[in-house]
């Protein structure tokens, strides 16, 4: 009865993607996390990439806002839904 948080690392499968939203894929040890887990939580920041984005453009004048989001991504969920909350 005592939970348990483990963190993994993403594979750099998500950098050559366009839409950089994590996927149980992208995990590294993919199989054993869905054998074990009962919840997985990707965790993913849009501004992150949009002002990456913006750098390798090139463009010029004032750099993307971030606007401090952060979307937990319900990869895996044995007892519910799967989606994402902001």
């Amino acid at each position: 009865g005592v939970p348990f948080i483990e963190l993994a690392q993403l594979s750099r499968e998500v950098e050559s993607r366009t839409d950089k939203t994590p996927r149980l894929s992208d995990l590294r040890s993919t199989g054993q996390f869905e054998q074990d887990a009962s919840v997985v939580i990707g965790l993913y920041r849009p501004a992150y990439y949009a002002l990456q984005a913006w750098r390798e453009a090139g463009e010029t004048g004032p750099e993307p806002e971030d606007d401090h989001r952060l979307d937990y991504v319900i990869l895996k969920n044995r007892d519910g839904e799967t989606g994402c909350v902001t």
